[in-house]
């Protein structure tokens, strides 16, 4: 019964604002901000293995996080577990959205490192780069940076192996690893 009437408010908001003129104008979000149940249609839309029928989604997050509607590190938690609940790519590219529209630091990931591993064996390649940024921000010991290039190097896309090398590179090793 939640999951119908979740379904049917989402379809209703989708009725209401176009998504795919988000992207060259500021979001409409009036009605939304009315809407006593916006927290907990929020929290349920990135946990329902459907939000990336709403790629846009990402782009409203932060307004509804600053009005103070929404709470960012909630958010950004539902975010993180849902991308190692193995949804279908395009979820987790909206996911991704989502992290990259709350802007973390590695301090703000609950799971630290360890939780950021997980996601980064198994997610798909649209969601790597904010993921992999966190991981790097986590690496704090030599043996974090072995574990991260571990995860890291059987990866297909090779842009992700040349962040790490940059990252790992001797001149940068200093600075932060």
């Amino acid at each position: 019964r939640g999951r119908l009437f979740h379904e049917g408010w989402i379809r209703e908001v989708r009725g209401q604002v176009a998504p795919s003129r988000w992207t060259d104008q500021e979001p409409p979000l009036d009605h939304l901000l009315a809407d006593s149940l916006l927290p907990d249609v929020v929290y349920l839309q990135l946990a329902s293995g459907e939000v990336g029928g709403w790629p846009a989604f990402g782009q409203v997050l932060p307004t509804l996080v600053e009005k103070g509607l929404v709470d960012r590190d909630r958010t950004l938690t539902v975010a993180l577990e849902q991308l190692t609940a193995g949804q279908k790519p395009s979820a987790q590219k909206a996911l991704a959205g989502v992290l990259t529209a709350l802007d973390p630091s590695a301090d703000d990931v609950d799971g630290g490192l360890d939780l950021l591993l997980s996601i980064l064996s198994s997610c798909h390649a649209s969601a790597l780069a904010p993921v992999l940024d966190l991981a790097i921000g986590s690496v704090r010991t030599g043996e974090d940076a072995v574990e991260l290039a571990r995860v890291v190097a059987p990866r297909a896309q090779k842009n992700v192996r040349r962040t790490l090398l940059k990252v790992l590179a001797p001149d940068a090793l200093g600075t932060g690893v």
